[in-house]
This record gives structure tokens, sequence and C-alpha cells, in this order.
């Protein structure tokens, strides 16, 4: 019955790479758990001209965030519960799609050199503390963008406009797409689907299809084109899937990153 759903879609994917991020202000992960300050740090920073701001509110939840989104910058609490900055960051260095994301690192007001010293040899681009002040934050960012050099980064994710097919137990809805990567997809749905449901997401891969499971890791405005309107959507990690898909999603991903 999928199948014969899925084929039946007049289905054509408008495919184009994403622009390389040249600029750290274009995208902001800001990783903290405290709401009151994550408030006042997203005012700040789109004050400074940050398009976009994502928000974590764990170590973890950032480092899922990023297997789909790759930030221009992090903006990282030291003082975290379960996982702290230096753990967060520890991970971050140990990906090489997240290796080379500058990071601020954001100590208490009370916070000394030790504390600091522990994360500088992770690569650290500007160390700030609480609470910020917008002379700090914004020469912050300057020094995110001088430790990306002229280097254009450039991440194998690709919008993606055609339909996804996506099943959550007896439930099938038909998805238009966002951004395709290896590691998931963003879809608009609305109402999105609770965090952490489980999924199996149909994907045209030109020709032929691949069925994956996956999450629901987070939520998410996206804009809607030539409006000034946005539309919710719902970002879907994939789990584990067999070598042959996996290998075909990535050709997909790398073929059109390249085209």
């Amino acid at each position: 019955m999928i199948s014969r759903l899925f084929f039946a879609l007049t289905c054509v994917a408008h495919v184009s790479i994403l622009e390389d991020m040249t600029s750290v202000r274009k995208k902001i992960l800001l990783v903290d758990d405290n709401a009151e300050f994550v408030t006042q740090a997203t005012k700040l920073l789109r004050k400074l001209g940050v398009a976009k701001v994502l928000v974590a509110d764990s170590g973890a939840e950032a480092i899922g965030m990023m297997k789909i989104l790759v930030p221009d910058a992090v903006v990282l609490d030291m003082d975290m519960p379960d996982e702290d900055g230096f753990q967060t960051l520890t991970k971050m260095r140990a990906n090489k799609r997240t290796a080379k994301v500058p990071v601020v690192l954001v100590g208490a007001r009370d916070a000394t050199e030790k504390d600091f010293q522990r994360c500088r040899g992770l690569d650290v681009a500007a160390e700030i503390r609480k609470p910020l002040k917008s002379r700090e934050l914004d020469a912050a960012l300057q020094d995110c963008a001088q430790s990306c050099g002229s280097e254009r980064r450039r991440h194998m994710r690709v919008r993606y406009r055609g339909r996804v097919v996506v099943i959550s137990g007896a439930d099938v809805q038909v998805c238009e797409g966002v951004t395709l990567s290896e590691g998931g997809v963003l879809v608009k749905e609305d109402p999105p689907l609770p965090l952490k449901t489980p999924v199996d997401v149909i994907v045209t891969l030109r020709e032929s299809t691949v069925q994956l499971p996956g999450h629901v890791i987070y939520h998410q405005d996206v804009h809607v084109p030539r409006s000034r309107k946005t539309a919710s959507a719902m970002c879907i990690e994939f789990g584990k899937h067999p070598r042959g898909v996996k290998k075909a999603l990535q050709d997909f991903v790398t073929s059109l990153a390249e085209e």
C-alpha cells in the first residue's frame, strides 16, 4: 500500500545546494539549560545581526541537532547538568562534521581561568562570562569569523522540495521536504509529530526510492518562499539501515552537492 501511495505521488524534487556558509552570523546554535539566559542571549544575538538562532537545552540535544544541521558557530554554556560544555565540545571535535565549527565558550560570572583552561585544548574561538554584554558578544563572533579564516565551509546538506512519505504506526503523512542530508531530513508538517516519535521515511533518490527508519529530534519554523509567512517543520534523524541503503543516500547527497 505504501509503495503504491508513494509511486502515485507526482513528485518532482527541486534540489539546490545551500549557499556556502561565509558568515558566522547566519545560523548560530545556542546551548544552555537556563531558559531566562536563552531568552536574553537570543535577543542579543539577533540585535547583533544573527539571522537564525537555534536552541538546545542540553549538550546531548545539541549533538543530536548537529548530526542534521551544522551551525556556523556555537555559543556553549560551560556548566550544564548531565553533559557539561567540556564534554559537548569534546564530542564536537571528535566528529569530522563539527570538528571545525567555531565555539564561543560561556562561563559563569565567577568562572576562573582554570575553568576555561580545561577547554582551551579543544580549539575555542572565544571565551566570555555571564551576564552577556553586547560588545563582548560581538567581539566573540568576530573571533569566530577569524577562526574560520578564508576557507569556505560547505556542508553536505541540500534543499529538497520533493514530497516525503512519513509513516508513524498506521498513520501515513505526505510531507513537503525542506532539506536533506546523509543524517536526516527536514520536512514541513503542521502540526509536527511529537519529539522522539519513531517513524519510517520514504525518500526518492532520482529514479529509485529508499525507506529509512528514524525518529523526530526537533521542531523548527521554516520560511515559506516568496512570502513573509513561516511553516511548522520537524527534523527526522535517520537510524541504522542496511549498508546498501546508506551508500545510495550518501551518493545521492554527494552528487547533488557537486552539481
